[in-house]
């Protein structure tokens, strides 16, 4: 069994893909990789709480029905996305995503990675398209 990777802090995710030479990892797969890794470690403080908040007995796993309130909640904050957007085929895609054992309950260790990629994903589709800011012209004439 291999050791888990330990990435420094301070370690520029350009200079991790640089080492992916030799045709072993392409670099855009390293660093979708990388970014998801990164964007997981951001949030995992925050989905371990909505984890202990939504395990409503204490099982160590969670169900499907205490799945689609725990989804709405980690929503909610975020700007551009609305909670009651949040269904059921998104439950259910979570659930296929989590449930990697298939015994019909999702523990913690299943879920918190899914659900940060769900999140992110969700964030992707609901953004408010970006402004374009006009270039403002110049009055000032130049001579030469």
């Amino acid at each position: 069994m291999m050791p888990p990777l330990l990435i420094p802090k301070r370690v520029c995710l350009s200079q991790l893909v640089a080492q992916c030479t030799g045709g072993l990892v392409r670099k855009e797969e390293a660093t979708r990789v990388l970014i998801k890794a990164r964007s997981y470690l951001k949030a995992k403080r925050e989905l371990e709480d909505l984890y202990m908040e939504h395990d409503k007995d204490q099982s160590g796993s969670v169900t499907k029905d205490e799945l689609l309130p725990m989804m709405k909640a980690s929503v909610s904050g975020v700007k551009g996305l609305d909670p009651s957007l949040v269904n059921e085929d998104d439950v259910d895609e979570l659930w296929e995503m989590s449930d990697t054992d298939g015994n019909g309950s999702i523990t913690k260790a299943e879920l918190l990675l899914s659900l940060s990629t769900w999140r992110d994903r969700m964030k992707l589709a609901y953004q408010p398209p970006k402004k374009e800011v006009a270039q403002k012209k110049s009055s000032a004439c130049v001579l030469l």
